[in-house]
Formats: structure tokens, sequence, C-alpha cells
């Protein structure tokens, strides 16, 4: 059989369709990546740093860790209604700014390892903002 040329092209004008249809939303693609990618990087990271690094036990581990998703469940009401009254562009926006927030206080809680328990009370307000984040 030969190849029916109208067809070919119909395929590639559909497939170009489909590409064009994807790009505007790589931008918000690469946002929720980046988003997702801050909150995943600190997670295998923060057990050894409280367990090891700051010498508390698997309870403090557990709190550290648990912190973050706590947060999130208790900040999805007050996100959901900032986004509804400011929109989805300033929700993104303060999002981020929270993100950077807590790498500061994750930063500044490496700074006070010689006083552990400040250490973890920063560690535990950083994981705190992080996790209001994912709900804006």
């Amino acid at each position: 059989m030969k190849p029916n040329p109208a067809r070919t092209l119909n395929h590639l004008c559909h497939a170009v369709q489909q590409v064009r249809s994807i790009v505007p939303l790589l931008p918000v693609i690469g946002v929720v990546f980046a988003a997702f990618m801050v909150i995943g990087l600190a997670m295998p990271i923060l057990p050894l740093q409280v367990h090891q690094g700051l010498g508390f036990g698997t309870v403090v581990v557990g709190m550290v860790a648990g912190s973050q998703f706590t947060a999130s469940l208790i900040s999805r009401f007050w996100a959901g209604r900032h986004a509804d009254q400011h929109g989805s562009r300033h929700a993104v926006v303060t999002g981020l700014l929270l993100a950077f927030l807590a790498g500061v206080l994750y930063l500044v809680s490496l700074h006070c390892e010689g006083a552990p328990a400040r250490s973890v009370a920063i560690l535990l307000l950083g994981r705190g903002v992080l996790g209001d984040r994912p709900s804006i």
C-alpha cells in the first residue's frame, strides 16, 4: 500500500495542534515541578539532620517530618479563600515567597546547631511555612 499524502498531512497538522495546546501550560508545569522539588529535596535529609546532627530521638524526627503536612492540612481553607479573593497569580507568587522564606529558615536552623532546641524550633517553623505553600 502506498501512503496517502493527504492522510499523512492531516496527522501532521493534528500533532502540531496538540503541541501548540501544550505550550501555554509549560510555565505552570515548571512552577509546579519546582514547588514539589523544594518539598521533596528536604525530606531525606531532615531526619538525618535532626537525629544525627542535633541528637534528637525518633519522636522529634517524626514531629519535624510531619509538621509540614499538618500545616498543609490546616492552611487549606485559608489558601482557597486567598486564591478566590486575590486571584491565582497572587496565590502563586505568595506560595513562592513562602517557599523562599522556608528555605531561609532552614539555613538559619543550620547556623543554630550549637543550640539544638532552638535549631529544631526554627526548623519546625520552616516546615510549617513550607506546609502552607502547597495549599496556595
